[in-house]
């Protein structure tokens, strides 16, 4: 089975979605269409992992409703109880940053400057996502096994790389910035940010 599908049960392992809503939240992962979805879909049904209500509406086509199925939940709890395959990264951005050194200095504070504003812009729209979803469970759950506690988790972990990312960009800046030369040993990230501190 696909990793895709296993996305698909594990969103649906947490409350039932119609397949837009699946690709809306399966977007924050990787890209994906419906044109991928509803196939997939269609096969999990095929299997008896999920099951789905449809649901009439005036003016606008039946929509169907996405459950999991205890075989589903089975099959998920199998996939999740086993090895994770490393992260695909596909990083345009990282790429260019690769290649800093062959480019005059407007060009790479350009680059910089697009960076470092697309981290802001990250910053905003997660931390708006995790205030909002800390207010709906009034800033606590009772348990790891609460409703929206994996979302809880991973908003705090992009919330967390954004910022070490914001103060990336910063320390590029400071290095490309300097007129003598740059010692690893004095100018590493790391003690940039225990600098922070």
């Amino acid at each position: 089975m696909s990793k895709l599908s296993y996305g698909l049960l594990s969103f649906l392992s947490t409350e039932p979605l119609t397949g837009y809503d699946l690709m809306l939240k399966l977007n924050h992962f990787w890209s994906t269409t419906h044109s991928a979805i509803y196939p997939l879909l269609a096969e999990l049904e095929e299997k008896n992992y999920v099951t789905f209500t449809l649901i009439e509406q005036n003016g606008k086509p039946d929509k169907k409703v996405y459950e999991i199925t205890d075989n589903g939940r089975s099959v998920l709890k199998d996939w999740i109880s086993s090895p994770t395959d490393e992260a695909v990264r596909k990083d345009e951005m990282m790429l260019k940053i690769y290649c800093i050194q062959g480019f005059d200095k407007a060009t790479i504070d350009k680059l910089i400057d697009e960076m470092e504003n697309r981290y802001k812009k990250q910053l905003i729209k997660h931390t708006e996502s995790l205030e909002k979803l800390k207010s709906s469970v009034g800033n606590k759950f009772n348990s790891c096994n609460a409703q929206r506690f994996g979302s809880y988790l991973i908003l705090q972990k992009i919330v967390c790389d954004v910022k070490i990312g914001i103060e990336w960009c910063k320390w590029i800046r400071i290095l490309c910035n300097k007129n003598d030369g740059i010692n690893c040993l004095d100018h590493n990230f790391q003690d940039f940010l225990k600098s922070l501190e």
